[in-house]
C-alpha cells in the first residue's frame, strides 16, 4: 500500500503543478516544464525511499491553486475547493500544515498585488483569509473540547531544576 500511495504521488504532483502553473501563467509548455521539475525534483525522489507522508507533495500545488483561485475570483464553490484543499494539506502530513500556514500570508499578499487592478477586490483578500482563520480557530475550539490540556503541557518544563544533579561549586581559599 505504501509503494502505491509513493508511487501515486509522481503523477499527482505533476498534474497539481501544472494546474497551477497553468493557471499562473497560461503558457503549456512552461507549465509542463514546472510540472516535471516539481514531479522530480530530487528532494521528492529521495524521500520517496523512506517517508510516504513527506512524499505526499501533490498538497501543497492543489492548496496553491485553490488559494489563488480563491483571492481572484471568491465564491462559494471556490471556498469549499479552498477548505477541502487545507483538509488534505493539513491531513496528509505535518510538514504540509506547517508549510501551508508559513507560506499563506506572504502567498496571498503577494498574488493579491499582482493581480490586473480591474479584478482586484477587498473582498478577494477578505474572503480566504476569514475562511482559513474560521478553520483555524474552529479546530483550535474542537482540539480543546476533546483534549483540554492541548498546548497546556508544551509550556511545562519537562525536567524540573530539582531533578537535575548539579553539582555544588566550592570556593577556593585564599592563603
Amino acid at each position: 500500500a505504501y509503494n502505491l500511495i509513493v508511487l501515486a504521488t509522481f503523477p499527482a504532483a505533476a498534474a497539481a503543478t501544472y494546474a497551477l502553473a497553468r493557471f499562473l501563467t497560461g503558457v503549456h509548455r512552461s507549465s509542463l516544464v514546472a510540472a516535471l521539475a516539481f514531479a522530480f525534483a530530487p528532494v521528492h525522489v529521495a524521500h520517496a525511499a523512506y517517508h510516504p507522508h513527506i512524499t505526499q507533495v501533490q498538497w501543497i500545488p492543489l492548496y496553491l491553486l485553490a488559494l489563488f483561485a480563491a483571492v481572484d475570483r471568491p465564491s462559494s464553490r471556490r471556498l469549499a475547493w479552498l477548505g477541502a484543499a487545507v483538509a488534505a494539506l493539513v491531513l496528509s502530513n505535518f510538514y504540509g500544515a506547517l508549510i501551508g500556514a508559513l507560506v499563506t500570508p506572504a502567498a496571498m499578499a503577494a498574488y493579491w498585488c499582482l493581480i490586473p487592478r480591474e479584478r482586484r477586490t477587498w473582498w478577494g483578500l477578505a474572503a480566504p483569509s476569514l475562511l482559513l482563520a474560521g478553520l483555524c480557530l474552529s479546530t483550535y475550539t474542537v482540539l480543546r473540547i476533546t483534549h483540554p490540556s492541548f498546548l497546556t503541557e508544551a509550556w511545562q518544563s519537562r525536567n524540573p531544576l530539582g531533578d537535575l544533579d548539579v553539582p555544588e561549586r566550592h570556593a577556593v581559599e585564599e592563603p
